[in-house]
């Protein structure tokens, strides 16, 4: 269960975002990177929260309650298109992440109940080698996903750009004019009109795969939503525990 949701949750929060912002909105990593601040914030407010009701609250629930926001924070991001705002970025991206706090903290308790205090380097290295596998693993799933589902969505969309077809001739009529007026030749603003059109129909299919990207992570982590309760629950215990602090 690690595993699977370090490579989802990692790779799709952290990666894709900044990449579709880069590749096809044309920002700088440095606005891509402000894009994300505003989650990290978030989740800094909502550690010390979870950390609070970790003890009074069954860990598994919180965990559970966490892959719902997290799936429902993905699946809201399958709605990205090319004129996607700046604010409208920032503000799904908040709400992703907003229940990661509270699967960093309980899943970390959840990981030692009934292990023996002399066990826990143990648990601890498993824990952190499931969540590097994850993540190396998410790379490379979440790249050649991305390029298939965009070789795919290319095709589909080349077969209805066709010559004589309304929809196809009015957007060269339009553009080879407006690169007319500026000064170039016709058959110059007729090749460069093509190629505008073939630009368009990548970013168009790009923009496709990303979201089937987070439709198939938002998937994947609502998968996990029951997963939780088959471990064992924590007792109850009196302040934040040593090992949650600890990881």
């Amino acid at each position: 269960m690690n595993i699977i949701y370090e490579t989802t949750k990692e790779r799709g929060t952290t990666v894709l975002i900044p990449q579709f912002l880069q590749v096809l909105m044309g920002y700088t990593a440095e606005r891509a990177g402000m894009a994300l601040s505003p989650g990290a914030i978030v989740l800094m407010i909502m550690m010390p929260i979870a950390g609070r009701l970790v003890n009074k609250v069954d860990a598994r629930l919180l965990v559970s309650i966490a892959y719902f926001v997290t799936a429902a924070g993905l699946y809201n991001l399958t709605r990205l298109d090319l004129d996607v705002s700046f604010g409208t970025i920032v503000l799904w991206r908040a709400l992703q992440v907003a229940g990661l706090a509270f699967v960093f903290i309980p899943i970390s308790t959840l990981n030692y109940v009934g292990v023996p205090r002399d066990k826990n380097n143990q648990i601890s290295s498993f824990s952190n080698f499931a969540r590097n596998l994850g993540g190396s693993v998410g790379t490379a799933m979440l790249t050649t996903f991305l390029q298939r589902t965009q070789q795919t969505h290319q095709q589909a969309l080349a077969s209805h750009v066709v010559a004589g077809s309304a929809a196809y001739s009015t957007f060269m009529d339009a553009t080879r004019n407006a690169l007319m007026k500026l000064g170039h030749s016709a058959d110059a603003a007729t090749q460069m009109a093509t190629g505008q059109a073939y630009q368009i129909m990548l970013r168009q299919a790009s923009m496709l795969s990303y979201q089937n990207a987070f439709w198939c992570l938002s998937v994947i982590i609502a998968c996990l939503i029951p997963l939780p309760f088959i471990m064992r629950k924590p007792p109850k215990v009196t302040g934040t525990p040593k090992e949650a602090m600890g990881h």
